[in-house]
């Protein structure tokens, strides 16, 4: 066995703790601080999912949402085999505005190749169209002004011009399948192929577990990718990793400081009411449970007898395992004025929804498959064939400024809503003025006084 002098073994121990530790234990850090940097690229601008362009590394985001730029000016997008140029990234509606680089480049094609986005990732985004862009064709009965003409191998047809719909060659040498927005789709007889091609068209992108992401920057964290687990992480400043959130949350209701007719965790049931129990959930966060659904409690005003209480389901996801209405009508609850509405619509008709006005729209997950969810503010019911609707409460104060897109959406409901609860406590503060505290008898739900007599 070798024996080293002891100057080596301490220096090999101050190469260990100075270089090794370091290494070993800032690469999460590391994801931390680069996951807080945007993809930039001429006037494209990206967070998760998105990840590429020498800022965001690939813990940064969706691995098949890659984005590329080019000369400091194109981003630029690989799908199906396929290269776009990226013309706009709305995060708020989750919409990717996108044109194929080939037909940037020209109008004429070796290959005849349709457009297929792939269907795990990308939905179409209403007011889509498909275009068919015929080649070889014999010359029209008719001018068509948007006619081209391209030389063809294995025909001697050179013209050719773009139809509305989806269809084959019909009669002509090939074509090409390609989706467009409405709004280029009616230039068809003013706009030459290109220039309709070239406006490009738009796409829901669909991540599973995004709506994650709201919590988990709320707990100050960043949304990034664990590649070996192949689902959705929250990278947090402390170098941790968190499935969902980062262990630095802290509620703003302190349910210790709350008494009658509260009680719970270090109250014991006679010092309260039935109906008032609060429970001390994971990262100190109160939760009181009206007809059998759960809330967090925010805060309280004791003198005014109200409480503001945001459903814990809907605190990060807008796709609950259950999607239900909840009546406050049983509880010993109720709405100190009017609140504010917030309807959400889930599996709907798209183009029937915005024909109602419903113009906030995202995608998520629920029970393995991406469902369109619909929202807009007030209380409605539409009958047309929607697998669930909810209703609500939202503060009343934030219904008219609202924005309809899904970050305000989700921070709306975080903020809770105000309900006020139904205690006459006169007899209360007598007892409390003499001293004493109040509770309720153990069978029913007379007001007690107890006392602490002094000697």
């Amino acid at each position: 066995m070798a024996h080293f002098p002891l100057p080596i073994i301490l220096s090999m121990t101050i190469f260990l703790v100075i270089f090794c530790f370091p290494i070993c234990f800032s690469s999460d850090l590391q994801w931390y601080d680069s996951c807080g940097n945007y993809f930039r690229c001429g006037t494209v601008k990206a967070g998760f999912p998105f990840w590429g362009g020498g800022t965001r590394p690939k813990e940064c985001g969706y691995p098949d949402l890659e984005l590329s730029c080019e000369y400091n000016a194109t981003t630029t997008i690989q799908s199906k085999g396929m290269k776009y140029h990226v013309l706009d990234i709305n995060q708020n509606t989750q919409v990717l505005k996108m044109a194929r680089e080939d037909f940037l480049q020209g109008i004429c094609m070796q290959k005849f190749i349709n457009t297929t986005i792939d269907p795990e990732l990308f939905d179409y985004a209403p007011g889509s169209h498909n275009l068919t862009v015929l080649y070889g064709c014999p010359p029209p009965y008719t001018p068509n002004p948007s006619q081209f003409t391209c030389k063809i191998y294995g025909t001697n047809d050179t013209d050719g011009y773009p139809v509305e719909g989806a269809i084959g060659p019909s009669g002509c040498f090939a074509s090409i399948v390609v989706p467009v927005v409405d709004s280029s789709a009616a230039q068809i007889r003013k706009w030459s192929p290109s220039q309709i091609i070239g406006k490009g068209f738009e796409a829901i992108y669909k991540v599973q577990g995004e709506d994650l992401c709201v919590g988990c920057e709320a707990s100050k964290g960043r949304c990034g990718f664990d590649l070996s687990k192949n689902k959705i992480s929250c990278l947090c400043l402390d170098g941790s990793v968190g499935d969902t959130l980062c262990n630095n949350t802290t509620s703003s209701a302190k349910s210790e400081n709350l008494k009658y007719p509260f009680w719970g965790e270090s109250r014991a049931p006679y010092c309260g009411l039935p109906g008032y129990e609060l429970q001390c959930l994971g990262n100190d966060v109160p939760i009181i449970t009206i007809t059998s659904q759960k809330y967090r409690f925010l805060k309280a005003d004791a003198e005014a007898h109200k409480l503001t209480v945001a459903r814990d389901d809907f605190w990060d996801d807008l796709c609950p395992s259950s999607l239900v209405n909840i009546s406050k009508n049983s509880s010993p609850f109720e709405y100190p004025f009017n609140p504010g509405y917030l309807t959400l619509c889930y599996d709907c008709p798209i183009a029937s929804m915005i024909s109602l006005g419903f113009l906030g729209h995202t995608v998520c997950h629920k029970n393995g498959s991406f469902i369109d969810v619909c929202f807009k503010t007030g209380v409605y019911t539409p009958n047309i064939g929607c697998r669930s609707v909810v209703n609500i409460p939202i503060l009343k104060t934030l219904a008219p400024e609202l924005k309809i897109d899904k970050a305000s959406v989700l921070e709306a409901l975080r903020d809770g809503f105000e309900l006020q609860w139904k205690v006459d406590d006169d007899q209360c503060k007598t007892c409390v003025e003499s001293s004493g505290q109040c509770g309720n008898g153990l069978h029913g739900s007379m007001l007690l006084a107890y006392v602490k007599y002094l000697a």
